[in-house]
């Protein structure tokens, strides 16, 4: 490690102004230079700090680490060099083999020191983070090979002919992947539990559309059901209403396996409640000993099945991905990419198992490497290779090297056009955006993965953009959550002040509101923080409040159009039902409209959404000032959108009259050509009409000419603190122009 560090901060867009705030403050006493390379999907910031040789750098750095609040992971530069051309003479062959030999001796060549320094960090950022459950954790149960599958027949899936339409995102599983899938569940139970009987066991296919799985599950011991079968074979029922004894009427079994691809969204981000119903239905209805489910993979964390309710009978034993296109919509045809797994769970641990995996989870001190290259440049040299060449040049220093479950460490290997680069991660398996979090201290809280809620770091990131330069350090903040999803705006929102918060916080579902009551509860046993949140069932397009009670404004908004936050996602539900709520729908005019109504003046709002095209449209359409002009928000891999607005005062317009002498007030006659005036303007002249757009008309200020020949009086006309600059200006000509046409005698404009 030389005189300068090296670190390597990854951050997601739309935070880069946060995290340079934080950066200035905790590294101020090492920092020495900062560099951004910045883009939508995320960010990363190279610092350069001085090492000064003495051991408390180490400390500083590491103490700097676990105080950022949007990073998400940390690398420190171990080893770097350039790597000379070649030249075209060479063969590809030799090449290869020269810059394999380079990187095997760089390898082998890095110091005791540097390593041991970086071990240090390491060390005293986890020991920090110990005792937080936060990242994407290990999944129990066994990983299998994913299952082989021959080319697709792609004309064996053309558009479905029989069907006139279908549900938005139905898609269904490929016939070659639904004999693979089958098989490879089957052979797993087969394996593993001693009692299963083939003739003796029923199997349900839930979600069946059109009875791509059941087709392959053992016939005459095999049921298929879904609300809108496309199969004969299929029948048509609810699988949420499927009960045990209905089960029986239709043919006796002793144990029930439960197969099923349930709905879930594409290219959202994703709510997995359809999923958890279906597992907890299988489980504590129907009863079934085990349940194979084909999920997204951003579904395949502990935190989001402890956040949606997963039952507690549902035990993982095994995963293993799907192949790439395993699906396709009928509608069209088409091939459809999702990067599945399918899930199985018993009903029971797996005895056999559970110490091994206990055992084969604890982490070790050694380190484990990853190596990327750039393909344009070393097409002939492969990953294996590259990494092969970096191991074994490693052995010949102190690292030990271990398989990545196991591992301590994570060292990242980059191959570029023309250097090398050696990047140990501080962080591997902790985000610091998640560390100190308050949502890491609820052990339900998916930590914003589902559409359900934002991410802890972009949810402090509203909270801070709204109340740091708009409270009061006497009285604190006032501010309002229009919609609570999980909670997390409520559980980050007291970190981003020292003043003390208030906060008004409602939702349209009242097991939204319910859960954040328990999170909430949870933080305050803890006594790490004790937040003054009121919540609410409530719409956000007709909200109880009174008008300028609020100093923020904050709302993590759902698709325009919908009553969800995940774009075109189906439900177990129909709208209408009681759990919809009073409004199925929304409309972002409706929503800014409240959000304007109940913020005084000078108050901030902060709006994120996916739909950012409508909502950039909405928020011009109300008397605030755009205070950027949409960040670039990565919100599970879609580009979201943060809009920030800070309400204007009530516009106000002079108008000056000359009068005859002798002072009078005509005050209450120019308020009445004002209504006058908006009665005969053209109704598009106001992006939102009012009934009163002039709420007062007062005198300023009188000036008498110096020989008594004639007055001059200023008027000033205050207009209703929800009309627009730009339509005050239009009213205001409107206004002029009537008060032409009524002058009084001896009056003049």
């Amino acid at each position: 490690m030389g005189e300068v560090i090296k670190l390597l901060l990854t951050v997601s867009g739309g935070l880069e102004d946060l995290v340079e705030r934080q950066v200035d403050r905790h590294f101020s006493y090492v920092l020495l230079n900062k560099a951004w390379s910045k883009r939508t999907s995320g960010s990363q910031l190279y610092l350069d700090l001085r090492h000064d040789g003495s051991g408390d750098v180490a400390d500083i750095i590491a103490d700097a680490i676990s105080t950022l609040d949007y990073v998400e992971y940390v690398y420190i530069l171990l080893e770097s060099f350039s790597i000379p051309d070649v030249g075209d003479g060479q063969n590809a062959e030799r090449q290869t083999s020269d810059v394999l030999n380079l990187i095997h001796e760089a390898s082998s060549r890095i110091a005791k020191p540097s390593i041991d320094f970086c071990t240090k960090i390491c060390d005293l950022v986890h020991d920090q983070a110990e005792n937080v459950d936060v990242g994407l954790g290990s999944l129990s149960g066994i990983f299998l090979p994913a299952p082989h599958v021959l080319g697709f027949d792609k004309s064996a899936h053309c558009a479905n002919e029989n069907c006139s339409s279908f549900a938005v995102n139905t898609i269904y599983t490929r016939k070659e992947v639904a004999k693979a899938v089958v098989d490879k569940v089957t052979t797993f139970i087969q394996q593993y539990d001693s009692n299963y009987i083939e003739s003796e066991g029923l199997w349900i296919d839930a979600g069946s559309g059109d009875g791509s799985l059941m087709e392959n599950l053992p016939q005459h011991r095999s049921i298929g059901v879904d609300t809108d079968p496309t199969s004969e074979n299929v029948q048509c029922m609810d699988f949420l209403k499927v009960t045990r004894q209905w089960l029986h009427e239709k043919s006796p079994h002793s144990d029930v396996y439960v197969i099923t691809n349930p709905p879930f969204s594409v290219a959202s981000r994703g709510d997995y409640t359809p999923i958890v119903s279906f597992i907890n239905h299988s489980f504590d209805a129907v009863g079934a000993k085990f349940v194979a489910v084909i999920c997204p993979s951003k579904f395949a964390r502990e935190r989001i099945w402890m956040s949606l309710g997963l039952t507690e009978k549902a035990h993982l034993w095994a995963r293993f991905l799907l192949p790439q296109d395993s699906f396709y919509e009928p509608a069209t045809g088409k091939s459809v990419h999702i990067h599945s797994f399918c899930l199985l769970f018993g009903n029971q641990t797996m005895p056999s198992l559970s110490e091994n995996l206990h055992e084969a989870a604890a982490l070790k001190s050694g380190c484990y490497i990853s190596a990327k290259r750039d393909k344009g440049s070393y097409r002939d040299i492969s990953t294996a290779e590259l990494t092969s060449s970096i191991v074994s040049g490693l052995r010949k220093t102190d690292v030990e090297l271990v398989a990545e479950k196991q591992a301590k460490y994570m060292l990242n290997a980059k191959l570029l056009e023309s250097s090398f680069e050696l990047w140990w991660q501080v962080n591997p398996t902790k985000p610091c955006s998640s560390l100190n979090s308050n949502s890491a201290k609820i052990l339900n809280h998916s930590m914003g993965w589902i559409s359900l809620s934002v991410k802890p770091a972009v949810a402090l990131a509203m909270s801070s953009l709204t109340m740091t330069d708009n409270s009061n350090t006497e009285h604190g903040c006032i501010a309002v959550n229009l919609m609570s999803g999980e909670g997390t705006i409520e559980l980050e929102a007291s970190r981003a002040i020292d003043a003390p918060i208030f906060m008004i916080s409602g939702d349209l579902r009242y097991d939204s509101v319910l859960k954040t009551s328990q999170r909430i509860s949870a933080l305050k046993a803890s006594g790490s923080c004790n937040p003054l949140i009121d919540l609410v069932v409530w719409d956000a397009q007709n909200l109880p409040l009174r008008k300028g009670c609020a100093d923020a404004v904050l709302g993590d908004l759902p698709i325009q159009g919908t009553a969800k936050k995940a774009h075109q996602q189906p439900t177990v539900g129909k709208a209408g039902d009681a759990t919809a709520g009073p409004s199925s729908t929304l409309k972002y005019s409706s929503v800014l409209s409240e959000s304007c109504r109940i913020l005084q003046p000078k108050g901030r709002a902060a709006f994120i959404s996916v739909d950012y095209r409508s909502l950039g449209g909405a928020c011009k359409k109300f008397n605030w000032s755009c205070l950027n002009h949409g960040a670039s928000i990565n919100l599970g891999g879609l580009n979201a959108k943060l809009f920030s607005m800070e309400r204007n005062e009530a516009s106000t317009k002079d108008l000056c009259l000359t009068v005859p002498p002798g002072w009078n007030d005509y005050s209450p006659w120019l308020f009445d050509l004002a209504r006058k005036a908006f009665e005969q303007a053209n109704a598009d002249c106001l992006e939102r009409k009012t009934t009163n757009p002039v709420t007062r008309v007062e005198l300023l200020n009188t000036f008498t000419h110096p020989g008594g020949q004639y007055t001059r009086e200023c008027y000033r006309f205050t207009f209703h603190d929800e009309v627009r600059n730009a339509g005050a200006k239009l009213l205001e000509k409107e206004i002029r122009r009537v008060v032409s046409e009524n002058l009084l005698e001896g009056m003049s404009l």
